[in-house]
């Protein structure tokens, strides 16, 4: 059992324990919380600022990295992949700062992954069909998003057996499990990582696109602060904060460059699904089932396998990410300190 006070103390004394060592730059008080220069943060990452005068938009870019931020924006774009930080972007000084959490909890772990213990492997995982049973989700005249998540979860399966991982189902057929079994079947199941895969719908037709949902850091708010769901505070999962952000990364990368969706971003919510999960957990929004051209693929079958095989891509992403090479030694690299047990 692990223990999670002395896990998140550490955490809260040593910015740098949930991200790779680099120099902390020492951080200023901007709008109530602490923020850090942009450039003291991305020059011990071997990344330089740069800037257009009188401009808004600043560049962090290195090697084949390249980070675009907007002042007073929370948006940032990772490689052309847009992610949502917790905070906006501040100017203080003429110089750009960026939310301190931010720089430890979603662009760090991006660009310095953990890596797992040697001979850990991401193998097992564990796929949750969204809703089922007397709760249909979503629904478009005849079509109840129960109906499409279930589909999508058994063609994913087929794809992740065929590339050799092993795969744990939280339903097979048209049931209920109530939210919190779900990430507990994964817990007791020994998953390496957590998806729970649904599809969106709106009252404007317009709307489009994929989005990818990890656990919010514990004292940031989601995403969409009105559509808060659960507590600020400490959740299972946050002691997965840095690999979530990564997953949801390389998913949200996978599903926007393999199947044309729109690309919503990468962003944090407190689902039940995903905050009990003890292993790196995201939640799926492959597409809008109100919006006609993402219906199209959300029922079609070719539409669905397009998607599965963009989800088995990014879960190959974050697997060359976060495991060692073979013959590394565990001081190598990053931290590789794991919460998983080997398999």
């Amino acid at each position: 059992m692990r223990s999670l006070l002395a896990t998140l103390l550490l955490a809260a004394w040593c910015p740098g324990f949930l991200g790779p060592a680099t120099a902390n730059p020492v951080p200023v008080q901007l709008h109530g919380r602490p923020y850090v220069r942009l450039d003291q943060w991305a020059g011990p990452l071997g990344l330089t600022v740069r800037h257009t005068p009188g401009k808004k938009e600043f560049t962090v870019a290195g090697g084949t990295t390249r980070l675009a931020f907007t002042v007073d924006s929370a948006r940032v774009l990772v490689d052309g992949t847009l992610v949502y930080l917790a905070f906006p972007v501040a100017l203080a000084g003429g110089r750009p700062h960026i939310a301190e959490v931010d720089a430890r909890k979603t662009l760090t772990p991006l660009l310095r992954p953990r890596r797992l213990a040697p001979g850990q492997r991401v193998r097992t995982i564990c796929l949750d069909a969204g809703h089922g049973g007397k709760e249909p989700g979503n629904t478009q005249g005849r079509h109840a998003e129960k109906t499409y998540t279930l589909l999508l979860a058994q063609e994913l399966r087929r794809q992740l057996l065929a590339a050799g991982f092993n795969v744990v189902m939280t339903r097979t057929a048209d049931t209920y499990p109530e939210l919190a079994a779900r990430p507990l079947l994964a817990n007791q199941r020994g998953a390496d990582v957590f998806l729970s895969l649904h599809f969106n719908a709106s009252g404007n037709g317009g709307a489009t696109g994929a989005e990818v949902f990890y656990t919010a850091p514990a004292g940031t708010p989601s995403t969409h602060a009105s559509r808060e769901f659960g507590p600020t505070s400490v959740s299972n999962n946050n002691l997965e904060d840095d690999r979530n952000v990564l997953l949801a990364y390389h998913l949200q990368r996978a599903l926007v460059r393999d199947t044309g969706a729109a690309d919503r971003g990468v962003k944090r919510a407190r689902f039940v699904v995903t905050r009990l999960a003890d292993m790196p957990a995201a939640l799926v929004e492959a597409g809008f089932m109100s919006n006609p051209a993402d219906a199209g693929r959300i029922y079609s079958e070719t539409g669905r396998k397009r998607m599965a095989a963009a989800i088995v891509a990014g879960l190959r992403a974050y697997r060359q990410a976060v495991e060692r090479p073979a013959g590394t030694s565990q001081s190598s690299g990053a931290s590789s300190t794991s919460s998983r047990s080997s398999r």
